[in-house]
């Protein structure tokens, strides 16, 4: 009664060498960073390697879950080893293109903002990539669980369906009439399934689901941003300053249409022209401003946030330093 139609499309074994990226354009890259900054050289290497494999994953993915509610699939594993291959390959593509991009990307912010120790260099580039893989493989594996136990359930239900319509003559239209309410209730008992075979999406660590080209995008940007944030920190420790600037660094609208409290809050506050966030305590209570520390803890310079931190023209850092002298 509901076997399924539809073949099943195994996932291509080619994925991964199909987005491998090659030094050379990882060299253009990095000449593009030198010359121009981020600019369309870094867009187009994300959108390239790191968004196009999700988004192609993202479809194939959908088709299985399709296949599964259209009918009863007489090779359910198959089904589900193409789902389980298509998740591990773009985590393999993923975890591959981004340290790649990450080292080229740290390289240049390494050398505009002074940072010279090795040691410290190596461990934010570890930190930025460890980052991205957390959140990357936490959310193809959630994705892959749910899209597993959607195909187990409709399944199920088919199954069950299907036998009990098998007694059915269709006289007077009786089996069609049942067939149409069974899938009315079908939509009415899993709405989640139905609106990822309609839309997709990456299923992130706290349960949200995005649509996959918007949560990698956010994701490689907002987190190679921290080889930035964590050099210029770095150096400013080093250096002893106090202050740091708080600024908008990317210029693109804001993903969830909503900019994040703490960002507005260290934004409005403004001392001779500057958003600043302080490295104590002590210097943050005498300026009335927050701690660096307090706004990563509220969620500023976190995923999906377009802000950056950067060193004070040098008369101006002089200039608040004294100001801090002058009020212990």
């Amino acid at each position: 009664m509901f076997e399924s139609a539809r073949k099943i499309r195994n996932f291509p074994s080619g994925f991964q060498n199909k987005y491998e990226i090659s030094d050379q354009e990882l060299d253009a890259l990095l000449k593009a960073l030198f010359e121009s900054g981020e600019g369309e050289s870094l867009d187009e290497v994300i959108a390239q390697y790191l968004v196009e494999p999700s988004v192609e994953v993202e479809t194939y993915l959908r088709r299985y879950l399709k296949t599964a509610e259209e009918g009863v699939v007489e090779d359910r594993k198959s089904l589900e080893k193409n789902v389980v291959s298509a998740c591990l390959a773009l985590s393999l593509v993923q975890r591959k293109n981004f340290p790649k991009i990450a080292r080229v990307y740290s390289r240049v912010r390494y050398q505009e903002n002074g940072l010279r120790k090795a040691l410290l260099k190596q461990t934010i580039l570890e930190n930025t990539i460890q980052t991205f893989n957390d959140l990357t493989i936490s959310a193809m594996s959630q994705t892959q669980q749910s899209l597993l136990s959607s195909i187990r359930r409709l399944q199920k239900d088919l199954i069950l369906e299907s036998q009990a319509l098998a007694k059915y003559t269709n006289v007077d239209g009786l089996l069609d009439m049942r067939v149409r309410e069974f899938r009315q209730a079908l939509q009415m008992k899993y709405p989640k399934v139905y609106k990822a075979i309609e839309g997709g999406g990456l299923i992130s660590s706290s349960g949200k689901v995005y649509k996959a080209d918007q949560y990698i995008d956010s994701a490689a940007r907002s987190i190679l941003l921290n080889a930035d944030r964590d050099s210029v920190e770095a150096v400013a420790r080093v250096k002893q300053h106090s202050v740091l600037d708080y600024y908008l660094r990317d210029n693109r609208p804001v993903k969830t249409g909503k900019e994040r409290k703490i960002c507005k809050d260290v934004l409005v506050r403004k001392i001779m022209g500057y958003s600043l966030v302080a490295l104590t305590r002590a210097e943050a209570d005498r300026l009335g401003i927050y701690t660096l520390d307090e706004v990563k803890e509220r969620g500023g310079l976190g995923y999906n946030c377009r802000h950056s931190i950067r060193s004070l023209p040098a008369p101006v850092l002089k200039e608040i330093m004294a100001v801090l002298k002058e009020a212990i």
